[in-house]
């Protein structure tokens, strides 16, 4: 639900979902590092596109240190297993900390899949997906 809200441009939703999301995770044993970091950009990401500058830019920060550590506890061999993901979605998110704190918001067709690769497309490129998932 908060994917979706994220991908219609509802910020103020998305944020809400996505730090209650972030809270419960941070509470249970059993979710991984990897998932609080990625709840952690998400919620950074909502707080970009309402231009909520100051916050966002915490939780990119927050995020970046996250997904360093990740970085920092994988062998070489994991890096080279998933393509150095890790590092892709860490550069990715330091280029959102400096648009927010230079004031700027980020593309609105732009982001970032799991596996670390920028992707391209709006709503309509998740409308499409979901029409499809649906057949």
């Amino acid at each position: 639900a908060a994917k979706l809200l994220f991908n219609a441009r509802e910020f103020h939703g998305a944020a809400f979902l996505f730090s209650r999301a972030l809270h419960i995770a941070q509470q249970a044993k059993s979710v991984s590092d990897e998932t609080v970091a990625a709840l952690t950009n998400n919620v950074a990401a909502a707080y970009h596109g309402l231009g909520e500058w100051d916050e966002a830019v915490d939780r990119f920060k927050t995020a970046i240190q996250l997904f360093e550590a990740l970085e920092a506890k994988r062998h070489s061999i994991g890096k080279w297993l998933d393509g150095d993901s890790t590092q892709r979605k860490i550069d990715f998110i330091r280029g959102r900390m400096e648009l927010a704190a230079r004031h700027e918001r980020p593309p609105p067709d732009e982001w970032l899949d799991s596996s670390g690769t920028v992707r391209q497309g709006g709503a309509d490129y998740f409308d499409k997906k979901a029409k499809v998932a649906e057949r």
